[in-house]
């Protein structure tokens, strides 16, 4: 049984396209530098509106990116 982009692609147009054009924007999301992935996957979705995975990974990184390498307090006393 097929699962998650997999099942899905073929529905969309197919698997073939599904991963389009996003091999330089997954190896930035795999070295774990989501601001320059983020950006990658939003030129990969210009082009390619429907890009189901470059969609799903850019939802990823607004989950997982930051540009803070320590999490902020939200304490107001040092």
């Amino acid at each position: 049984m097929l699962t998650g982009t997999a099942a899905t692609a073929p529905l969309l147009g197919g698997a073939a396209t599904a991963h389009a054009g996003a091999s330089g924007a997954d190896a930035l999301f795999e070295a774990g530098k989501f601001d320059r992935a983020g950006r990658a996957y939003e030129e990969i979705l210009k082009k390619d509106p429907g890009n189901v995975h470059a969609a799903r990974r850019r939802g990823y990184v607004g989950l997982l990116g930051t540009s803070s390498p320590t999490p902020r307090s939200t304490s107001r006393w040092p």
